[in-house]
């Protein structure tokens, strides 16, 4: 079993067995590294190199390895991450910060999120994606901003409700927190907590219970 790390990607993994390889982003293309025995591990490969990787993605339905770039896309490979692909057909702007996948009715949806903060979908493995506008609909949207040149805020992560996949949760460096019921066709913006919102997870055990990293501390 491979696991990835990154960022802004997934980075808690549920299995029967340890794992055996894992792709790790970096601000240089994305390292893989192999287990040798119970002790030790070694590099085995490095890809896409030159490459800030912001978010590492496995889409389990398909097997593909999705690899979110700053200023650089979105790439998709077929074999662990030894070679990539470039699939951003309709993806603007090309700043991609965040990646995730989830299923509805059976169907793989992936999303990706940008600087300045868009999000967008894509229904066949990321050969073509279509925005999901609205987010940029709510009152909010005017005083978000990051400290940084060029004072552009982006959708900094993605998380669906383990209850109902079509429930979304982005979070908006510095902007807050919009929710969606209705996969992505209509948002809210969340309140009491800080609006620079990093992170937010959601306990698969106990749903009710949600936990926020952001700019300010942790809020649950």
């Amino acid at each position: 079993m491979a696991i990835c790390l990154s960022q802004n990607g997934t980075t808690s993994y549920s299995s029967n067995s340890a794992s055996d390889s894992v792709l790790l982003a970096t601000v240089d293309g994305v390292f893989t590294i192999q287990r040798v025995n119970s002790k030790e591990w070694r590099v085995a490969g490095k890809s896409l190199k030159g490459c800030h990787i912001s978010s590492l993605l496995i889409e389990p339905s398909s097997g593909l390895i999705f690899a979110g770039v700053h200023k650089g896309s979105v790439y998709a490979s077929k074999d662990l991450g030894r070679n990539w692909e470039l699939r951003d057909k309709g993806l603007t702007p090309k700043h991609v910060f965040c990646l995730n996948s989830t299923q509805v009715q059976g169907k793989t949806k992936i999303y990706a999120g940008t600087e300045p903060a868009h999000l967008f979908e894509s229904d066949d493995l990321g050969e073509t994606w279509h925005e999901l506008p609205t987010l940029r609909s709510v009152t909010s949207v005017s005083q978000w901003t990051f400290p940084a040149p060029p004072h552009d805020a982006h959708v900094k992560n993605i998380t669906f409700d383990p209850r109902d996949p079509k429930t979304i949760y982005v979070s908006i460096e510095q902007g807050g927190l919009l929710k969606s019921e209705d996969g992505g066709l209509s948002w809210e913006e969340l309140h009491g907590f800080y609006e620079d919102v990093h992170r937010l997870l959601i306990r698969s055990s106990d749903p009710k219970w949600f936990y926020i990293t952001g700019g300010d501390g942790f809020y649950h």
